[in-house]
Parts: structure tokens; sequence; C-alpha cells
């Protein structure tokens, strides 16, 4: 996945959710990081297939935790909050009271609507970037890959953990709260070539 733009659009199309503490050098990972079991320092252009989709897999893996932090909710908090901006774009007449009933609406609608609300948010990493071809000209490290990929997970998690309750937003939330934030590059990432993009 490309990191940056990958998320960018995930955020704002609402229906996925992208793959990423920093990593030691002598492969240990702190508490709450991608630990795919392989050394920190391996070079991702030497991995094989098999410890290319170990990553994958254990990032599938943190992806779930994260997910779970967020709520089983979080699709229709977004969509609720969608639908307020939306709604106030419209009409900057709108009033707040005006605006929450917009969104509290949608909420309640996506939380009765089985399929949008057991939809959640899809973490799984495409199938072709699980390869080690896609990695071959990656001159990164497998702690340094990890370590973006977790950088930027949390990065999102943060974000949709902060997305404002339908029943306490106000207009300032909907002109200061925007989902694309998550697009900008977590510093573990800057220094990655696009060819390390998994």
């Amino acid at each position: 996945m490309t990191y940056s733009k990958k998320l960018s659009r995930s955020a704002l199309l609402a229906t996925s959710f992208l793959l990423l503490p920093a990593c030691s050098g002598d492969g240990d990972k702190e508490p709450g990081a991608i630990n795919s079991g392989l050394p920190a320092d391996q070079k991702a252009e030497d991995l094989t297939a098999d410890e290319a989709q170990q990553i994958c897999d254990a990032a599938i893996e943190y992806a779930d935790e994260v997910a779970q932090s967020v709520g089983d909710d979080v699709s229709c908090k977004i969509a609720g909050l969608i639908a307020a901006q939306l709604a106030h774009s419209l009409s900057e007449q709108s009033t707040e009271e005006t605006l929450r009933s917009v969104c509290e609406d949608t909420y309640e609608s996506c939380l009765e609507d089985s399929d949008a609300a057991e939809a959640g948010l899809d973490f799984s990493p495409a199938e072709e970037n699980c390869d080690e071809e896609a990695l071959a000209a990656c001159d990164a490290t497998v702690g340094e890959i990890e370590g973006c990929l977790t950088a930027t997970l949390d990065a999102f998690g943060t974000l949709l953990k902060e997305i404002p309750s339908c029943n306490t937003l106000t207009i300032d939330d909907l002109d200061e709260f925007a989902l694309d934030d998550a697009s900008e590059t977590p510093s573990e990432c800057e220094q990655l070539d696009p060819s390390c993009s998994m």
C-alpha cells in the first residue's frame, strides 16, 4: 500500500484502513507494534515470498487490534459526521441543533442497517503488495517498514477515536475535523522510498 495516498483515500471514503513505536536494531519491538518476527535489520529487497507475507500477516493482526480499540460503530460515526458536514456545506445557516439531528439520524439509520453497521473497516493490505517482488527495489529494513506501518495505523486509529459525538457536535467541530488529516506522512515513513510501499 502506498502509505500517504492510500491512507487519505481510505479516510475520505471511510471504508478502508491503511496498514502500519519504533523498532530496535536487534529485532525486538516495543509493545503495541507490528512484529513479524523477522530480524529488524533484514533488507526488504532480500525477503522471500513467505517472509513478505509474514510482514503482511503481522500488519493485519495489529490492524485488527487497532480496529477493536476504535469501536464497532466507527463506520456509522463517520457516516453521521459526513452527513452533518454536507448539511453544513449546503446551508451555512444551519444551527448546531439541526446539524446534531442530521448526524444522529444518519448514525442511527446506519446502525439499523446491519450490512452498513457490520461492514466496519477493511484493514487488509492489497494482495499484490504482500509479495517479495513488490519490495524487490526497496533498500529499507524490515524494522523500518514495520515502524512505518505501525505509525500509520496508530495515527489513523487516533484520528478515528477523536470523531466528535453527534450529541455534542459543534460547527467548529465540522470546520476543524477532517478525516483526510490522516493522509499526513508519519515521521517514521518520511525516509522510505515509494518502492518500499506495501
